[in-house]
């Protein structure tokens, strides 16, 4: 498979079928057929427009020997992949992250799992999540500049179907109580993680009938017991 085989690799160890690995591989072989051939159009596009202007050239050279008076200017149409102006940013003035295609060994980091917590789900759905964008990316050829931001939207829609189906409802059954550590919420970690939950998703954590919710780690990304020592 040449360059992707790492893909192939990595979609069969997530158990993917024969069929869903033959799929992405197809699926990104046609996107890099579609920019060969898009990169070619411009190379012809930018020939064209230079035997344009050495045309326009020629008849000023004739124009001029017949009337004798000064050569009119040239005109300047650079092809437009000569006329690319990195793009920046208007607050910082840096140049903004390219979109580029998920890295193959991408995976889900402290803060991308805080998020999911946040949002009411369990380390196994956020890993799930994580999964269905891998195949997603893998399956679409897709780019992004920010693949983070890309997963906790994946988990935020997770998280909004599994409201909607009242898993994460207080008294759910045991099968559906998330695993990790679980923080009361009249605690000064209970504080902080509402607060993050509600910065970073705009709504609060569930509570559930002992008044808490099982989040990654004690505190959320950022937030230790030693910047709050002087909590209550």
């Amino acid at each position: 498979m040449g360059i992707f085989g790492p893909i192939a690799r990595a979609l069969l160890d997530e158990g993917c079928s024969g069929e869903q690995i033959a799929a992405a591989v197809t699926a990104l072989e046609q996107a890099r057929e579609r920019e060969r051939e898009e990169r070619l159009a411009r190379l012809r596009e930018g020939a064209r427009l230079r035997q344009q202007r050495c045309r326009e050239r020629k008849r000023a050279l004739r124009h001029a020997s017949r009337c004798d008076g000064p050569l009119p200017p040239s005109p300047e149409v650079p092809p437009k992949e000569y006329n690319q102006t990195p793009f920046l940013t208007p607050t910082s003035g840096e140049r903004a992250p390219a979109p580029g295609r998920l890295p193959v060994d991408f995976e889900a980091c402290a803060e991308d799992r805080a998020f999911g917590q946040a949002e009411g789900l369990s380390e196994g759905e956020v890993a799930r999540s994580a999964r269905d964008l891998k195949l997603w990316a893998a399956a679409n050829a897709v780019r992004r500049a920010d693949w983070h931001a890309e997963l906790r939207r994946f988990m935020a829609r997770d998280a909004e179907t599994k409201r909607a189906r009242g898993v994460a409802a207080p008294g759910a059954g045991k099968a559906d109580i998330p695993t990790g550590i679980w923080v009361r919420r009249d605690s000064p970690q209970g504080d902080a993680w509402w607060t993050y939950a509600r910065a970073a998703t705009g709504r609060s954590p569930p509570i559930d009938k002992r008044g808490g919710w099982h989040f990654a780690t004690e505190w959320p990304p950022a937030v230790t017991s030693a910047a709050v020592g002087a909590a209550p």
